[in-house]
């Protein structure tokens, strides 16, 4: 029995886990079973396989990244509007005083 995973991914870096699929492969002969062509027994044996095996944490790397991505872009930005703010504030009080 093989257990694979699917997930959308952008440039080979994976997002989200859209699902889980299972086949199995006979030892003898290599036939190669779907869920659809599996026997009650080997389908008992195919939801075991699916729900021992966990999905990896490197599976949200995407995820991860993007979140990293936000949060240095929000940082930056407030840095940047305090700068401006000090740049622009001697130039509001001259204005205001004339």
């Amino acid at each position: 029995m093989y257990v694979f995973q699917k997930y959308v991914h952008l440039f080979w870096i994976p997002f989200i886990l859209i699902g889980k699929t299972a086949v199995s492969q006979c030892s003898h002969c290599k036939l190669v079973l779907k869920l659809k062509e599996m026997t009650p027994a080997l389908k008992v044996i195919y939801e075991q396989a699916k729900s021992k095996n966990k999905m990896p944490i490197w599976t949200y790397s995407g995820l991860l990244l993007l979140a990293l991505a936000i949060t240095i872009g929000v940082i930056d930005n407030s840095k940047k509007d305090a700068k401006n703010a000090v740049l622009i504030l001697p130039l509001v009080q001259e204005m205001c005083l004339k």
